[in-house]
C-alpha cells in the first residue's frame, strides 16, 4: 500500500520554519510527530495512524506556476457564479489574467523580498478583491480564489474543507478588508498586506490532500 502524501508549498525564506508550521503555528490535530523516528504520522477519526510523507516544495516563479494559478482563478469563477447562481458574463479577457502573470514576474525578480508564500498568496487576494474586475461579485470571487489558493498551497481556510465552502461566515471580514483597502491608501499598501497576510495565517491549518 502506498504511504499517503501531503504537499506543502513555501518561499524559500520559509524553508527553515516548516517543521514549526506543521507542529505548531498550522499544526492539523489529525497529524503528529514521531522525534524518535523522525516521522509523520496520521490519526483518522475512527482511530487508524498511518504513517505519511509531508513532501515540501519551494515556489517557483515561472511560466507553470502562473498557468496553474490561472486555471485556479477560472475555477473559483465558476465555483463564485454557483453560489448565488448567477452568471455574469464569460470570464475570458487576458486582462483579468494579467494580474497573476505580472506579480510573478515580479516576485521572479524580488524572491527574496517575500517573506512567505502567505504574503504572495495576501498579493493576489488582493489584487482581485480591489481590482474590480467585474461589474458585481468581486468580493466573492476574491474570497473564493483565496480559498482555493490556500488548498492548491497545502492549507485549508477555516470553514472551508473540502468542497464546502462557507462564504457566509467570512462575508463582514472580507467587506471590512475592502473598507480597510480605502483608509490605508495606496501610500500605504505594504502596510496593508502585512495586515492582510497576518489575518490570513490566522485562519489556517494544514490540509489533508493526500496527493
Amino acid at each position: 500500500m502506498n504511504t499517503k502524501r501531503i504537499i506543502l508549498f513555501c518561499s524559500k525564506n520559509e524553508i527553515n520554519n516548516i517543521n514549526y508550521y506543521i507542529s505548531k503555528k498550522f499544526k492539523n490535530s489529525l497529524i503528529s510527530y514521531n522525534s524518535k523516528e523522525n516521522e509523520y504520522y496520521f490519526s483518522s477519526k475512527n482511530g487508524n495512524v498511518e504513517k505519511i510523507n509531508i513532501n515540501i516544495v519551494v515556489l517557483q516563479f515561472n511560466e507553470k506556476l502562473a498557468d496553474s494559478i490561472c486555471e485556479i482563478l477560472k475555477w473559483s469563477y465558476s465555483q463564485s457564479q454557483s453560489i448565488v447562481n448567477e452568471h455574469t458574463g464569460p470570464f475570458n479577457d487576458p486582462e483579468i489574467y494579467s494580474e497573476i502573470v505580472n506579480y510573478i514576474n515580479l516576485c521572479s525578480y524580488n524572491e527574496d523580498q517575500l517573506s512567505s508564500i502567505f504574503e504572495f498568496i495576501a498579493n493576489l487576494f488582493f489584487r482581485y478583491l480591489i481590482g474590480h474586475k467585474m461589474k458585481n461579485g468581486n468580493k466573492r470571487l476574491s474570497f473564493i480564489f483565496l480559498v482555493n489558493l490556500l488548498h492548491y498551497f497545502g492549507y485549508y481556510m477555516f470553514w472551508t474543507r473540502g468542497n464546502k465552502i462557507d462564504y457566509q461566515k467570512y462575508v463582514k471580514e472580507i467587506e471590512n478588508w475592502v473598507v480597510t483597502w480605502y483608509k490605508y491608501g495606496e501610500n500605504n499598501r505594504d502596510e496593508y498586506i502585512k495586515l492582510l497576510t497576518k489575518w490570513i495565517e490566522n485562519k489556517c491549518v494544514i490540509a489533508l490532500l493526500w496527493r
